[in-house]
């Protein structure tokens, strides 16, 4: 075994290895990486002491997973077992184990659940309703942040990752899951109302602040910054739900599809790495497609 390999005995360091592997080698997001290690921080306490890496087996950790995770959601427990799948790869990797012990480890069945989208005059309507409100910094902000995930498909955490350099392109350059990049078209609705904002937040920040999207302080919204953000000007303007900003990007998919546009081109404009991914979305159109069957056909 190399000296690098005889280092990752140790949880701290192999775990520290793992999360830098994951980070530059993978690609993944941050609150991947964290999720990830937290699972085998959980894993790695439940042991009166350290594991040994060569003697984990299958067995133990479908012992581990029953005791501790048969009562979580199928979501978590599929999560942890990715966790541990990804780390015994990497140490298989590193020449630290000859074999993955959570190879055969199979992930609970989730419930496929159709995505919760909002009516399309709804969204614009809540657009229009913080766009007229020009004596309200933040609402102009507001009208422009719905306007771009909406408008645009994007997750929360590529419109907290918008610079305002390039704001008034017709295109954007977005880096997603996976550091995939893909080219997204702007509207010319979401391009004026980004336009309107633009210098509301130049009166807000500093020339070294880059974000498009920033808080009253001109800072970088955060993910759960826009989060909250969306769900008080949900409430505020009426809506009866808890909105997500993953609803808004439901809502472009479907309300595409129902206009005609192709899957496939769906499928690029939302930066799925696979049709399958994007395919859901055909389920909401024909759901609802059958509610309006149901209240229109005379023997519905």
């Amino acid at each position: 075994m190399s000296s690098a390999a005889a280092s990752l005995r140790d949880p701290e360091q192999a775990l520290a290895a793992f999360a830098t592997w994951l980070r530059a080698e993978r690609g993944r997001a941050e609150r991947t990486v964290d999720a990830y290690l937290r699972d085998l921080r959980a894993w790695i306490d439940a042991h009166d002491t350290p594991p040994v890496w060569t003697e984990v087996s299958a067995l133990q950790l479908r012992a581990w997973i029953r005791a501790h995770l048969s009562s979580r959601s199928p979501a978590t427990q599929a999560r942890a077992i990715s966790s541990l799948r990804s780390f015994f790869d990497f140490l298989v990797r590193r020449d630290v184990i000859p074999q993955n012990p959570a190879a055969g480890l199979t992930a609970p069945k989730q419930a496929k659940a159709l995505p919760a989208t909002i009516p399309a005059q709804a969204v614009l309507d809540w657009i229009h309703g913080l766009a007229v409100r020009a004596e309200e910094p933040l609402a102009q902000r507001d009208a422009a942040l719905l306007a771009v995930l909406y408008g645009c498909g994007l997750r929360v955490s590529e419109a907290a990752d918008l610079d305002a350099d390039a704001a008034l392109e017709p295109t954007w350059r977005i880096i997603g899951k996976g550091n995939k990049e893909r080219i997204v078209p702007v509207p010319a609705g979401t391009t004026s109302l980004v336009r309107q904002w633009l210098p509301v937040r130049a009166s807000l920040t500093s020339d070294d602040e880059p974000a498009l999207f920033v808080s009253a302080q001109g800072r970088r919204l955060s993910v759960r910054g826009i989060q909250y953000v969306l769900d008080r000007r949900a409430r505020e303007a009426g809506l009866d739900r808890h909105v997500h900003p993953h609803q808004l990007r439901h809502s472009f998919a479907t309300h595409l599809l129902g206009d005609g546009v192709d899957l496939r081109a769906i499928q690029e404009l939302l930066g799925h790495a696979s049709l399958s991914t994007t395919q859901r979305y055909t389920h909401v159109d024909l759901a609802g497609l059958a509610r309006v069957y149901d209240g229109a056909h005379p023997r519905a």
